[in-house]
């Protein structure tokens, strides 16, 4: 915990810095089985391939120096939406299905930090590896065939940000953790109860 010296020496050091960068960056891998595909109308012709696909994107930003309502956002919501959706009862349990509280903070973050965003940069790139397999016979029903290889495509695009990334709404997510679940049964489980 530190004390209100600290605090005020942090704010400081950041409201005389004559600016900041921020960069995120986030992965994720896909792998799925091999799939057939129909070649020439027929099932005589399949194409088997097993895929990993590596997608990337990185955000870059510049900021300039921040008002006194941005930095003191670092340290508690100043969104009014945000609040009352925290004073709700069991609202958390809300934001394991749709997460509106996140949301309302980050909302928060980019209209805060809208007026101090000085340029940037995102850039998304995508890497599909695997190999195929060919078998079957020809047009003519006479000849068969068979092909097998590795393949490797990778996309690269990197675009200029004139104004701050706006989030996007959030999705509804039904995969809750195992955590969660125990969690939600301890909360049913309370009000059967109570």
């Amino acid at each position: 915990m530190q004390s209100i010296y600290g605090l005020t020496e942090r704010m400081l050091n950041v409201a005389y810095t004559s600016g900041y960068s921020v960069k995120v960056r986030g992965s994720a891998t896909l792998r799925r089985g091999p799939t057939p595909v129909s070649l020439f109308g027929t099932k005589t012709n399949t194409i088997h391939t097993p895929v990993a696909l590596r997608y990337l994107t990185e955000y870059r930003c510049r900021f300039t120096v921040p008002s006194a309502e941005q930095l003191l956002s670092m340290y508690t919501s100043l969104n009014p939406a945000s609040i009352a959706w925290e004073k709700i009862p069991f609202s958390f349990v809300g934001d394991w299905f749709y997460d509106v509280g996140s949301y309302l903070r980050n909302l928060e973050t980019a209209y805060l930090y809208s007026s101090t965003f000085a340029g940037g940069a995102v850039t998304r790139a995508m890497k599909s590896r695997g190999y195929y397999s060919i078998s079957g016979f020809c047009t003519d029903r006479t000849t068969s065939t068979s092909a097998s290889g590795k393949y490797a495509i990778t996309t690269h695009t990197r675009s200029v940000l004139t104004e701050f990334p706006i989030p996007r709404t959030p999705s509804v997510n039904l995969d809750l953790s195992s955590g969660r679940l125990l969690n939600l049964a301890a909360l049913i489980t309370s009000f059967t109860k109570g």
